[in-house]
């Protein structure tokens, strides 16, 4: 289903949400047409990823742009709403927390942590951000790879296991890095439980 915009609203490719349709000359000047946001990733140098499917079609495409992420501008002149099957629906909300399913991120311990101190310390903070960006790419490569199986090959599952424990180490080492004070490690609680309010509020506006 497509939901048309009076107005247009202009975004940055970091504001854009998977679902927003927008505007953009293709290909050639003047050639003007519409495609369906999915996702868009910042990379060194101020390159920007986006990922985006033609209307009424499922193909990903992507593109990339020497602007940063948080300049790179689009025209949002709708959204697409995609309803999930009757069958399904009610998961959406309705979801047992069971032991089987109740979300458990394994704690580092202190001797860990003093090893991420340590890494910081060592190789440098620049350094460990370069890494972080490095991690979250082959995350992200890792988690192609397995949805070009359907997601049924269990060794590509097993690789972005791999690749996602790489990423919450350099997160953490991040979240060392920038959250010293108390003041920091509050403000961070704050964004968090609010963010995770803000996408509950999502959820609720467009799966009514």
């Amino acid at each position: 289903m497509i939901i048309r915009y009076e107005k247009p609203i202009i975004k940055t490719a970091a504001e854009m949400k998977p679902g927003d349709i927008f505007r953009t000359e293709y290909g050639d000047y003047g050639n003007w047409c519409e495609f369906v946001f999915e996702s868009c990733n910042a990379y060194l140098f101020d390159m920007t990823e986006i990922h985006f499917h033609r209307k009424g079609h499922t193909q990903s495409e992507t593109c990339y742009s020497m602007t940063r992420i948080n300049k790179e501008v689009y025209e949002v002149v709708g959204r697409e709403k995609k309803r999930a099957p009757v069958r399904e629906q009610n998961k959406i909300y309705k979801i047992s927390i069971t032991q089987e399913n109740k979300m458990s991120i394994p704690q580092i311990n202190e001797d860990e942590e003093q090893i991420l101190r340590c890494a910081i310390a060592s190789y440098g903070e620049m350094a460990q951000e370069d890494m972080l960006f490095e991690e979250m790419s082959e995350l992200e490569k890792a988690i192609l790879k397995l949805r070009r199986t359907r997601y049924m090959d269990e060794s590509k599952r097993a690789d972005v296991i791999e690749e996602l424990a790489d990423v919450y180490i350099m997160v953490t080492q991040m979240y060392m890095r920038f959250c010293c004070t108390k003041e920091e490690k509050a403000l961070f609680g704050v964004n968090l439980h609010k963010k995770i309010e803000r996408l509950s509020q999502y959820i609720k506006r467009e799966f009514p």
